[in-house]
């Protein structure tokens, strides 16, 4: 059992290690659309303790309607500098992460098969802790609450899983899928879930208030959007591709361990989870196949094997976390251009630019962008147009330039589809690369 304790918590290391250092060279708010809109709030959020709405969107965008991430990320900015915090965060994360999911496998299986189930989720969660994402939070939350009813402490269980329903709802609907798979063998589990949404509804009651009473994914074009939208959501069929060896040895676990009652929901959960395509798969997801996988592996007897085999592994993966070629950063020519647009134009100034770069506006540039890069408590209007424009559309760009008042600036790639019609009609104030300003 020593043995075992000192090759987890080399691998525990080892793999934070490879988080804070990635986010060390290569920037946690980089390769990543949202990371900077994650940054904007926790900005408002030290700046004013609590924030409804954020000054640069147009569309009167909600900014808080995950507030309790963002309130705490405010306060540690306060003690701490924030890039320090941005880098941390995602490190900080992994390990309470790793550890957690590590103490859940144990309740199921022998113990270093759960750590070799661990090493196997990390090569699929890596993505989601490389960088800084305040859903982060939200994951620790929802396994330790998960854990807290496999301890039997429902109430505390209840309050942590009101706590992830206001970090983020999609880490709370995973929470409770979960959790009402593994009611069958205690139901009492389920209580705690009700506890938590009877304290976190009241809040999203008072929000929805406030725009009338709007859900966005009912909204048909709303879902339009999403789906042309968002590059990270992938295919049902995608993910079951990519999880085909999980998928496999989850349902060994599920006809060897028969006994488990858990075990075959939670597989055929699971796999409807991963069809639904939703791109929280990583590394929330992963969870239903890798508990029935661990009890499998925990029948295979080459411990030997599987040790050195894990300490190779994870070593080998420090190097991947680390190699640039293998990384995707934000474009520096990106962030020159917005540098020189916030620090060249009236603080007044509207961005014109595609939906892509508008959370990277409003958190380098400090502009208002035409159409918010987040759009579900936005102006869809926007967004539509925006998206219609910069795929070619003349008409839709001709309505933006009608709708948007001076001071104004366009934000164009040289390979855009609307290139040509803006280049021909305005004068080029700045260039950067691929990147070309126009006044």
């Amino acid at each position: 059992m020593r043995s075992e304790r000192v090759l987890f918590f080399y691998l525990l290391s080892l793999w934070v290690l490879a988080v804070l250092l990635s986010c060390i060279i290569f920037d946690p708010l980089s390769g990543t659309q949202t990371s900077p809109f994650h940054a904007r709030m926790v900005e408002l959020f030290r700046k004013y303790g609590f924030v409804t709405y954020d000054g640069l969107s147009y569309g009167g965008r909600a900014f808080a309607y995950y507030p309790f991430g963002y309130f705490l990320a405010g306060i540690a900015t306060r003690i701490i500098p924030t890039e320090v915090f941005f880098s941390l965060f995602p490190a900080l994360s992994f390990s309470a992460y790793i550890l957690l999911v590590y103490l859940i496998h144990k309740k199921f299986s022998d113990s270093y098969s759960a750590m070799a189930t661990v090493l196997l989720i990390t090569t699929f969660a890596y993505g989601s802790f490389a960088r800084f994402f305040i859903h982060q939070l939200a994951f620790v939350l929802a396994l330790l609450s998960f854990y807290l009813i496999l301890e039997k402490r429902y109430l505390a269980a209840g309050i942590v899983s009101g706590l992830t329903f206001l970090t983020h709802a999609e880490s709370f609907l995973f929470l409770t899928i979960i959790t009402a798979a593994f009611s069958i063998r205690e139901k009492r589990g389920f209580i705690a879930i009700l506890i938590g949404a009877a304290l976190a509804i009241p809040y999203y009651l008072h929000l929805l208030s406030k725009f009338n009473w709007y859900l966005p994914i009912l909204d048909s074009e709303y879902r339009w959007m999403v789906s042309s939208y968002w590059a990270d959501v992938r295919p049902g069929l995608e993910n079951i591709l990519k999880l085909k060896y999980f998928i496999f040895l989850g349902i060994a676990g599920a006809i060897v361990h028969r006994r488990e009652k858990i075990f075959p929901l939670i597989v055929f959960i699971g796999t409807f989870y991963v069809f639904m395509g939703s791109r929280f798969i990583n590394p929330l997801g992963i969870i239903f196949f890798s508990i029935p996988s661990a009890a499998f592996l925990s029948d295979i007897k080459m411990k030997k094997e599987f040790y050195i085999a894990t300490a190779v592994y994870s070593f080998l993966y420090l190097g991947y976390a680390v190699s640039g070629p293998l990384q995707v950063s934000t474009d520096d020519e990106l962030l020159q251009t917005l540098k020189w647009v916030e620090n060249n134009t009236p603080e007044n100034t509207t961005v014109i630019a595609s939906l892509r770069e508008g959370h990277f506006i409003t958190y380098y540039a400090k502009r208002k962008n035409f159409a918010d890069g987040l759009f579900e408590f936005a102006d869809l209007r926007r967004a539509k147009l925006s998206m219609l424009a910069f795929n070619g559309d003349t008409a839709a760009m001709k309505e933006i330039l009608e709708m948007t008042e001076e001071p104004r600036v366009i934000l164009v790639r040289k390979d855009s589809k609307i290139y040509d019609f803006v280049a021909e009609r305005f004068k080029a104030a700045h260039v950067e690369g691929k990147y070309v300003v126009f006044e």
